[in-house]
């Protein structure tokens, strides 16, 4: 594991000195940039490209300069403050160094706690635009035949639900009696179902560690989840994606019914292949398959509406009705009323 890191420290001999503590304790360490001053620092972080989220500041805060980073800077990092450390020897060092950045800040995440909200479907999946979004909108449309629901736009990348019902990118929306588009799980009230476009999953190893909003929102809406559904394709990134969500999973606190969406599915022997690959490596969840079905699929996107209202005697939309009817939620006597 690389350990990439920045060094803001006035004292050049112990800078020195804990450098080569740090190397000789993780010799993947990689040494990014040494700022000399505030300015220095302040411009690194303005100008040169970098992944600020991989990479770990080491500070010291008894230098009446460190003192001086605006709080702003700090938060882009995360950080190793070496004020406190012993630095009686070098082997000494290298030993707080090694544990402080292995194990504080990069291995082990600190204790999650979330309460699970009853009712709620969060729908992610992998990159290169596996269908996440047009799933997202059949599954509400289907629900929406027995209770109210609120689909919830929370994509990062692109908030296009609306969009693809005929409305305006971003716009609050009502597509039928019980169905409608919002932007917040604070605009839902307790007589709905709601489902919530996630868009594309991030590593949840960084999204932990993340402390912008989007790492946030993302794991906090996933681990309220009372039901969450993973779309992929068959294809061997894709199932290399999978394989890499279901091993983090576990160091988050979701705790809900995990359902697999193996979209754009044909009979084919790779399909089929691809398919076997992903039960052997999650079958205690469930798995579904989504017919390719391009014809549906387009008519549906060209008409501005679901599935249901424009192939709905299509193999593709039996498929998306059957996925809706095995979603089990804890639904209030109250709804759909």
């Amino acid at each position: 594991m690389s350990i990439r890191v920045i060094t803001f420290i006035q004292d050049a001999a112990r800078e020195d000195e804990l450098l080569s503590a740090l190397v000789s304790g993780i010799p993947s360490c990689e040494l990014v940039f040494r700022a000399r001053s505030l300015a220095s620092f302040e411009e690194y972080c303005a100008y040169a490209p970098h992944e600020s989220e991989s990479i770990i500041l080491i500070h010291d805060q008894n230098s009446p300069y460190a003192k001086l980073i605006p709080a702003h800077l700090l938060r882009q990092f995360r950080t190793v403050d070496i004020s406190q450390m012993n630095n009686s020897s070098s082997e000494i060092i290298a030993q707080d160094l090694a544990r402080t950045i292995r194990e504080d800040h990069v291995a082990q995440p600190q204790a999650r706690a979330r309460v699970k909200r009853s009712g709620l479907i969060s729908i992610t999946g992998t990159s290169g635009s596996p269908g996440i979004t047009s799933i997202a909108i059949n599954v509400a449309r289907e629900l929406s035949e027995q209770m109210k629901v609120a689909l919830i736009d929370l994509d990062q990348c692109r908030r296009d639900v609306a969009h693809h019902l005929g409305g305006r990118s971003g716009e609050r929306l009502r597509s039928s009696q019980n169905l409608r588009v919002t932007y917040a799980l604070e605009e839902c009230d307790q007589t709905e179902l709601v489902v919530v476009d996630l868009g594309s999953a991030p590593e949840l190893t960084q999204a932990i560690g993340d402390r912008r909003s989007q790492g946030r929102e993302f794991l906090s809406v996933m681990e309220e989840s009372e039901t969450m559904l993973y779309v992929v394709q068959p294809e061997s990134s894709q199932l290399h994606e999978l394989e890499n969500f279901l091993t983090e999973l576990s160091r988050t606190s979701f705790a809900g019914k995990l359902h697999i969406i193996h979209n754009k599915f044909s009979s084919n022997s790779r399909n089929r292949a691809a398919y076997k690959r992903a039960r052997s490596l999650s079958d205690t969840w469930s798995h579904h398959m989504l017919p390719w079905d391009l014809a549906s699929m387009e008519r549906a996107k060209n008409q501005l509406s679901t599935l249901a209202e424009s192939v709905p005697r299509s193999k593709l939309r039996r498929a998306v009705k059957e996925l809706a009817s095995t979603i089990e939620v804890d639904i209030p006597a109250t709804r759909g009323e």
